[in-house]
């Protein structure tokens, strides 16, 4: 094995070479030649690209072109001679790099010439054909003798040397021209290129360390791992689609369905998202909220069911009865000395359709009234407000009776007393009964039957406090004019009015 030689050039003619980025090592001879009509510089400049040369986006970490010609590059990984590299050597468009014509191909099985690339390991001795390499290099590389006889290289065009792995990934490449006269030749940077007689052989030899065949380091080459992004050794492929379990999930995103679901999960084995509920109660829109991941409304309160407004309770802990609105899953209760609920005496939250304080209540008349719950949140709508009063003691039984006429939904108990034609109407209040409400003119029949007024079936409807009868022409019987109040609601029960006729 020798060093790289220099032969002394002769005077009357140059010999004819070619040019080759740093890397190449190249072997000289005597050859005749002619000029070439271009110069390097007119043709433009050779190009080589690995892990040291060339754009940084383009260069592949762990592949590196060697001397003898150019300066050591540093290496940063193990040496591969496992791999089964290819070297390519096209004639491409100067303009494009588009291949015009295949050149020569070389594989560790030899394929031009029969020449076949070889391997140095790791403080091995070089072999006889490989002279120009280092005497003792402790580092292994691949290395192959380019014959260039015979194949009437033009100096108008311009080659490449690519080498790629099997799957067909390139790792780098070196740009190569001819050149004729001497002046070129001189012309050349000897730091990154050198030349090369006509017709002469060319050794390429490189170097493939670990990172540029394995990326992910888990032992297995990138052109047979299953997911070569990500280290799995244990090459999992759970769905027999040849692709890693570790790589089934890269690049899927689980966004989350709607407002009452979560952002979910890929699952590796199939790469299926989850689709993970929100919690109950989770706000979903203006005035809604999920419930069984289902966006449902808490704009409608539960409709109050019991005791019915104006009854008296038998338990100082009554137990309350609704029904819910659509989507709640059960109400937040206030149970108020007023109707205005300004002052309120107790408040739960309840899951369904019923519920109790869970301390005794004042005796006297009291408000409640419902909004709708689902989860922990409470809907901002309220029920129509209905009263009840509770004694001074509880009894064994849990449950209400009878009503008390209040007209007005003051609390207090009013008196309605009927007359000939007339209906008389006593406010109750903190003191004596205030004075009647009636109209100033007989009403004919008005005031001959009277009936009670409660909170029946908690449905807002229209309820008459007396309904006078009279006879027809028939001599049957037939309703007369009433008054008319609405059952519950929002607001207090109105003023009794006669019929205006």
């Amino acid at each position: 094995m020798n060093s790289m030689h220099w032969w002394p050039l002769q005077s009357a003619r140059t010999l004819p070479v070619i040019v080759v980025p740093l890397g190449l090592a190249v072997l000289l001879g005597a050859a005749g030649c002619t000029d070439s009509p271009e110069s390097l510089d007119q043709q433009g400049q050779a190009v080589i690209s690995d892990a040291v040369h060339g754009p940084e986006a383009s260069r592949v970490a762990g592949f590196y072109f060697l001397p003898p010609v150019v300066q050591r590059p540093a290496l940063r990984g193990a040496f591969v001679p496992e791999v089964s590299p290819t070297v390519q050597i096209d004639r491409i468009d100067p303009a494009t790099g588009a291949t015009l014509r295949a050149i020569a191909t070389f594989t560790r099985a030899g394929d031009h010439d029969g020449a076949a690339i070889r391997v140095r390991r790791q403080g091995e001795r070089c072999e006889g054909d490989d002279e120009d390499g280092p005497v003792d290099d402790p580092n292994g590389y691949f290395w192959v003798r380019w014959r260039t006889r015979g194949l009437h290289l033009s100096t108008d065009a311009k080659y490449r040397i690519r080498v790629s792995v099997p799957g067909g990934r390139e790792l780098g490449f070196a740009d190569v021209r001819v050149v004729d006269r001497e002046r070129d030749r001189r012309a050349i940077d000897r730091n990154e290129f050198v030349a090369l007689r006509r017709d002469r052989d060319l050794m390429i030899r490189f170097r493939i360390d670990r990172p540029a065949v394995d990326g992910d380091g888990d032992g297995v080459f990138d052109w047979d791992d299953n997911c070569p992004a990500l280290a799995n050794a244990d090459q999992r492929d759970s769905v027999g689609d040849h692709v890693g379990d570790a790589c089934r999930c890269l690049g899927v995103s689980c966004a989350a369905s709607d407002a009452c679901h979560l952002v979910g999960t890929c699952d590796p084995t199939t790469g299926a998202c989850s689709n993970p509920a929100a919690s109950d109660g989770t706000e979903c829109g203006a005035g809604q909220v999920c419930r069984a991941a289902v966006c449902v409304s808490l704009a409608l309160p539960p409709r109050l069911i019991a005791p019915l407004s104006t009854a008296t309770v038998t338990s100082r802990r009554p137990t309350l009865r609704w029904a819910l609105g659509g989507g709640a899953d059960g109400a937040r209760v206030e149970v108020c000395r007023d109707r205005a609920c300004s002052t309120v005496v107790a408040a739960f939250d309840a899951v369904g359709t019923g519920g109790a304080p869970a301390a005794d209540l004042p005796p006297g008349v009291l408000f409640w009234r419902t909004r709708g719950r689902v989860g922990t949140s409470i809907g901002t709508t309220v029920s129509p407000t209905w009263e009840f009063t509770v004694g001074a003691r509880s009894a064994p039984l849990d449950t209400s009776w009878g009503t008390t006429l209040d007209v007005n939904g003051d609390g207090y108990a009013d008196v309605v007393v009927g007359a000939a034609d007339r209906t008389y109407v006593y406010l109750g209040g903190g003191r004596a009964c205030r004075h009647s409400r009636h109209h100033p003119h007989r009403i004919r029949w008005a005031g001959r039957g009277l009936r009670r007024v409660g909170g029946e079936r908690g449905r807002c409807q229209r309820r008459r406090l007396c309904r006078p009868r009279r006879r027809g022409q028939s001599g049957g019987e037939r309703r007369g004019p009433g008054v008319c109040v609405p059952r519950g609601g929002g607001r207090p029960l109105l003023d009794p009015r006669h019929h205006p006729h």
